[in-house]
Formats: structure tokens, C-alpha cells, sequence
């Protein structure tokens, strides 16, 4: 089973998404919780403060949707909760991303329906799933990559990498890439936000909104030939 952050990119679902269903065809694929705090606020000039505190919900489960070939297949946190408690369903192994800003958002009833299996956490930060994982490894914040979040509007913007990660992490994009090379998925390679639409093709493809990348700085030098 697969958990994917609501706070990670859409182009880092597809790509962990693909990675669980090149091990499992039939692996489960669920967005993670979705915090909420209070009710929509809308101001004068139509601007909104959403009640939902997580970038990219829409976008994570429309990739999820995107990489499986069902859009059905694509469970709630909730249901998923429910199908690691089932014995009956049989999951020995599960994938976790966070990238909270709050490790909270990790619950009793998730480390409870964890019991058991074999789990690879990728987060920020530590919490008590962190902390029984089999396996941890450091993904990176927002500011340190490139990918494209879908807003209450069903706008595809794309964003691009402020700063490099930090001590030996890596973006959740790159762990995919790397867990499926190590598996023999595939060969290895390197995370790039727009190859990796342009595979997703449709509104991925066709659709996304962003900045341009920024044009390189002129050199300050002047040259003369000598």
C-alpha cells in the first residue's frame, strides 16, 4: 500500500505511484490525511483563505488516478486505514510520505494500522511512525524542488526549485526514481518536473500554468581581445 502526502507535487505521486505498481500491480493507493481548519473565508475582492490546509490534494489523487488507469482506484485515508486493519486484504508492506509542517499529522490509528508490516517512511520530519519504521529516508520541502500543485480551482501551477536540498536528502521525486531503479523497474535517472509531465501527458502536458525559468545572468566581465 501507498500513501502519498497531499503536500508533495504531482509529478512525485505518478512517479511513486508507478514505483508501487511496477512491486505490486495490485497495490492499494490512497492520498494521506487532509487537514482542516475551520470553514472558507472569503473577503471583499473574492479572495479566499480555504478551510483545507494542504497545497495539492486535487492534483495528488488526480496523479494517483493518472498512474493507475482507474480513477476509482484511488482510496481516501480513511478507507485505507480500514484496509490495513483488514486482514482479510492482505498488505504486508507499506509506503508513508508526510512533508507536514507539523508532525502531528501522524495519529494513533495510523501507527495502530501500521502494526505488523514492513514500512518505508519518507518525511521532513520525525513522529511516531518515524520512529517504528523499517526504513527512513529524509524527502525535501517545497522550496527544495520543482513539480506542480492543483488549486481549488482545478488549476495546474507548476513551481520551480528555490534552493538545493539540504544534508543527503532528496525529493520524493528522486527517491521514486531511485527505489524503482534499485527493483529493476527501470534504469537509473534523474528527477526533472517536466519530463516527468510530459509523460504524464494530457493537462499535464497541455495545461500547466507557472513562471517561466529565469534567464540566466549576464556576465559582468567585459572581454576584449587581446
Amino acid at each position: 500500500a501507498l500513501i502519498v502526502s497531499p503536500m508533495l507535487a504531482c509529478e512525485e505521486a505518478y512517479l511513486l505511484a508507478r514505483f508501487a505498481l511496477a512491486l505490486d500491480p495490485k497495490a492499494a493507493l490512497a492520498v494521506g490525511p487532509i487537514p482542516i481548519s475551520g470553514k472558507d473565508k472569503t473577503f471583499p475582492g473574492r479572495y479566499t483563505v480555504r478551510a483545507e490546509k494542504c497545497p495539492n490534494s486535487r492534483g495528488v489523487r488526480r496523479s494517483l488516478a493518472l498512474a493507475s488507469g482507474e480513477c476509482d482506484a484511488v482510496l481516501s485515508f480513511t478507507a485505507l486505514l480500514e484496509k490495513l486493519q483488514d486482514k482479510a486484504a492482505g498488505v504486508r508492506g507499506l509506503v508513508v510520505t508526510g512533508n507536514y509542517p507539523d508532525p502531528g499529522w501522524v495519529d494513533k490509528d495510523l501507527v495502530k494500522a501500521a502494526g505488523g508490516k514492513f514500512v518505508l517512511m519518507i518525511d521532513t520530519l520525525g513522529n511516531d511512525l518515524a520512529a517504528r519504521a523499517d526504513i527512513v529516508l529524509p524527502g525535501a520541502t517545497w522550496a527544495e524542488k520543482s513539480g506542480t500543485f492543483e488549486n481549488a480551482s482545478d488549476r495546474l501551477q507548476s513551481f520551480h526549485q528555490a534552493i538545493a536540498p539540504l544534508a543527503q536528502a532528496r525529493s520524493e521525486g528522486q527517491i521514486a526514481l531511485d527505489l524503482a531503479a534499485c527493483c529493476g523497474a527501470q534504469g537509473e535517472a534523474l528527477y526533472d518536473a517536466r519530463r516527468t509531465r510530459a509523460r504524464m501527458g494530457g493537462p499535464f502536458a497541455n495545461e500547466v500554468h507557472g513562471p517561466e525559468l529565469p534567464a540566466p545572468d549576464a556576465a559582468q566581465m567585459e572581454y576584449v581581445p587581446l
